[in-house]
């Protein structure tokens, strides 16, 4: 072999050993990544062999305990308020996450009771009956049924009247027709009868006196009294009984005597005083009428209906009106209002709906009280000023609380979101937490490491083929450079004998 083509040989060699050597080192260099992936790999799924999920308490199967795995839904389901306690979920400022279902319901309500239910299908009324259908004769067999109901209603109504110290001058006559009505619009407003504003006057047997047209004639009088006062002290004159005095004032005009209006007599001094029974109590003027309720209105006795507005000022007294009014629209409105029909709404009247009610009605107080929020994809809504909506960018809310358990667990876990639950005892909700509340309780994830173990066996089985793969490689290239070698080893002992005989022969 020529010295040059030797050399050149030789040159080539060489590069081929630096290019197995380079990728020799390549090779062990991802066999090293490959260790550090294998040993992370092992760190993650020893982390996750502990890994824990928290459960909740959501029933019993005879005396054994069933838990579910903790979710919005669970926790805020019907169901949970039924069979073990009714939670809500708030945020860190106190406001109730609800669905936007029942965001809407509450907005629609703009605070009435009624109304909220009313958005959901549900009514708090548990009378099955309706004025419309009832019989007009009292020898009816079903009539007694309509009387009850208007009993019923009628009591309803004075317990609330009693709790706000409202006095409408109630007699036996107990029906709303007489005590209770409704709005001609429709619009489901309540009212009552007041008591009579004048006094019919009556014959001397007794009977009440009409004039040639038919219309009343009512009592009138032409003096008032009032109270008569010392001109030297300016304080109020009473008389030898203590009782105060008063002055009669001649009227320009005659009026009408109200009834309720206080009596007034001489005393034997013969000054005006309040007229005052055996018993010390003081005489009003009553009605003639014996319970005819009537109102002069241009000459012509019309019945008087005063609204019914709420005027109490607790939860007690408020929930006294809002099941007064249920009753009174169940009963009264699909006669005023044809549209309006109490059939299509689940009523208390059904047992089964009672529990849905009650957690309405809890729910309905704690938003009372702190407010609310939910999520939306409607960013309308989420826009509209009043904070209530917060923008869900998932079409299906996958990216919120309220959908993904992960999420809802987690801020759980941070205290983004925490747990209130209902006290019947207490009336109101309780603050827990999931480290606190006896129903809850965190167990081992076994869903969570069975899916780890698995993506263990599949990632390591992946990490291992490569590994295998670049244990095929390396003993490629050390065969490879073993021969290489071999051959660099033997044309470089060509080039030396070639250069030893150059010298010899030139030498």
């Amino acid at each position: 072999m020529g010295m040059s083509a030797s050399q050149a040989r030789l040159l080539s060699i060489t590069a081929r050993l630096t290019d197995n050597e380079n990728s020799g080192q390549s090779v062990s260099y991802s066999k090293q990544r490959l260790a550090d992936q294998t040993q992370q790999l092992n760190a993650e799924y020893n982390e996750a062999l502990s890994a824990t999920k928290f459960t909740v308490l959501t029933g019993f199967n005879g005396s054994e305990p069933q838990y579910t795995d903790i979710s919005y839904n669970v926790m805020t389901s019907v169901s949970m308020a039924e069979n073990t306690k009714q939670y809500v979920v708030t945020d860190t400022t106190g406001r109730v996450m609800v669905s936007e279902k029942i965001a809407d319901a509450y907005v629609t309500s703009q605070g009435n009771f009624n109304k909220f239910l009313n958005t959901l299908g549900y009514s708090q009324s548990d009378i099955a009956l309706e004025y419309k259908n009832k019989p007009a004769s009292s020898s009816d067999s079903e009539y007694s049924k309509y009387t009850a109901v208007e009993e019923k209603i009628h009591q309803a109504w004075d317990k609330y009247f009693d709790s706000v110290g409202i006095d409408i001058g109630d007699n036996s006559q107990h029906s709303p027709e007489f005590s209770y009505t409704l709005t001609d619009d429709g619009s489901g407003f309540a009212g009552y009868l007041q008591q009579t504003d004048y006094i019919q006057q009556t014959d001397a047997s007794g009977n009440l006196i009409f004039d040639a047209d038919g219309d009343p004639v009512f009592q009138t009088t032409t003096v008032e009294y009032v109270p008569k006062y010392d001109s030297t002290t300016g304080e109020q004159v009473v008389d030898a009984n203590g009782d105060l005095v008063f002055e009669q004032v001649t009227l320009a005009e005659p009026r009408y005597i109200e009834v309720g209006e206080p009596q007034y007599v001489t005393n034997t001094s013969g000054q005006y005083v309040l007229a005052k029974d055996n018993e010390n109590n003081q005489i009003c003027y009553e009605s003639t009428t014996d319970g005819l309720y009537l109102r002069n209105i241009g000459g012509i006795a019309s019945k008087v209906y005063n609204p019914i507005n709420y005027e109490g000022s607790t939860p007690e007294q408020r929930e006294l009106y809002d099941y007064a009014f249920a009753l009174t629209e169940a009963y009264l409105r699909s006669d005023v209002d044809p549209a309006y029909d109490p059939s299509a709404y689940n009523t208390g009247y059904d047992s089964d709906n009672v529990t849905t009610l009650t957690y309405y009605e809890n729910l309905f107080n704690r938003i009372q009280s702190g407010g609310l929020f939910a999520y939306t994809n409607d960013p309308m809504k989420a826009m509209d000023g009043t904070g209530i909506y917060k923008y869900s960018k998932e079409k299906d809310k996958s990216d919120t609380p309220e959908k993904d358990n992960t999420i809802f667990e987690n801020m759980l876990r941070n205290g983004e979101l925490q747990l209130e639950y209902y006290n019947a005892t207490q009336k109101e909700f309780i603050a827990t937490s999931i480290s606190e509340d006896e129903s809850i309780q965190e167990v081992k994830d076994e869903s969570a490491i069975a899916a780890a173990e698995t993506k263990y066996t599949q990632d390591l089985a992946a990490l291992e083929s490569k590994d295998k793969k670049l244990d095929l490689e390396l003993k490629k290239l050390d065969t490879e450079h073993s021969a290489l070698q071999t051959e660099y080893d033997s044309v470089k002992n060509v080039i030396d004998k070639n250069v030893e005989k150059s010298f010899n022969t030139f030498g």
